[in-house]
């Protein structure tokens, strides 16, 4: 609004060329059939389901999930809703130690994930787990997903990943990250979410 009532025109140019999806929500038992630690079938919280839910309605958005919150399960969760309806994934971490970590939870999950690394090239499958180190030495691959969820969100101000976003990913509808903690300052929160999401939205917190 200040914009425009300072006298300014605003065009938008949409250059998401992906197909969008009708993405199904989840529920408690989505993945009921994988165990826990203790051999029992898992069950998603309430504020799992609900999290998941309201950022594929959304189809882009954070969620700011605490300690303890099962960052691992929300993030399978989104992968897999996402996958179930056609997209193809890419997931975004920021180290190889959490490409290793991020694979084995999806296959705990019997999801078909492969991993794209400095040491591994595997891309064949629905979902890729990658570190933007190893994408940016070959970005034009964000050009075969047609959704993108950055684990660790808070740190996407970095130039090498806010170009993989924002010039190769552009044409990528759906966009989500998924962060323990935002930046304290509104300018930076609100830069990490234009640059992860596209647009200034809310966020989900846990």
């Amino acid at each position: 609004p200040v914009t425009i009532n300072s006298g300014y025109k605003i065009g938008v140019n949409d250059e998401r060329q992906s197909p969008l999806y009708e993405v199904e929500h989840v529920d408690k038992d989505y993945f009921s059939y994988a165990l826990d630690k203790y051999g029992d079938p898992i069950e998603m919280r309430p504020y799992q389901v609900e999290s998941i839910n309201t950022l594929v309605d959304a189809g882009n958005g954070i969620i700011v999930a605490g300690t303890g919150a099962g960052k691992t399960i929300l993030t399978c969760g989104l992968a897999h809703a996402l996958g179930q309806a056609g997209a193809r994934v890419v997931i975004i971490v920021p180290s190889q130690s959490l490409i290793i970590q991020t694979k084995a939870d999806f296959t705990h999950f019997k999801l078909d994930v492969g991993e794209y690394s400095g040491d591994l090239k595997d891309l064949d499958h629905r979902y890729v787990v990658s570190t933007w180190q190893a994408l940016k030495n070959n970005p034009d691959i964000m050009a075969t997903f047609s959704a993108v969820i950055v684990d660790e969100a808070h740190g996407v101000r970095g130039n090498e990943l806010t170009k993989l976003l924002i010039d190769y990913g552009r044409h990528i509808p759906y966009r989500f990250g998924v962060t323990g903690t935002m930046p304290e300052q509104p300018a930076d929160a609100k830069a990490v979410e234009a640059i992860v999401t596209g647009k200034q939205i809310g966020r989900a917190h846990v």
